[in-house]
């Protein structure tokens, strides 16, 4: 599907990729390697967020290189309280866009992203 050596772009969460490459993702550290199979009873779904084919029951191997981890920002990250109020807006809509769509996981997945931007505004001045 993807030339040998051009890098992916994957957001873990985001309720774009099937689950089992979700775990085999989050398992992974900056610069490992990996392969991960999927057998044919989990292989159900989009491998891949765009341009890859609906798997339906499929067995599957995926080879893993892990090149870069970018974590959410802490509290402590953001410049000014506008960027912290910036984020946990944008935090909150996605968790809004997780209940609308009233998928299983959407609840949990909404749960994280309002705790993510509780937190941000959790370093925010009182004044």
């Amino acid at each position: 599907l993807w030339e040998e050596d051009a890098a992916v772009q994957l957001v873990i969460d985001e309720d774009e990729l099937m689950i089992p490459l979700e775990m085999g993702l989050k398992q992974l550290q900056a610069g490992a390697a990996g392969c991960l199979r999927v057998s044919e009873r989990w292989g159900f779904g989009a491998l891949m967020p765009a341009g890859s084919p609906t798997l339906r029951g499929a067995d599957v191997w995926i080879e893993l290189v892990m090149h870069e981890v970018i974590n959410p920002p802490e509290a402590s990250d953001f410049a000014d309280d506008a960027a912290r109020l910036e984020f946990a807006q944008r935090r909150k809509e996605q968790g809004n866009g997780h209940l609308a769509r009233g998928e299983v996981g959407g609840l949990a997945r909404a749960v994280r992203r309002y705790a993510e931007g509780a937190a941000a505004l959790a370093g925010c001045d009182e004044g």
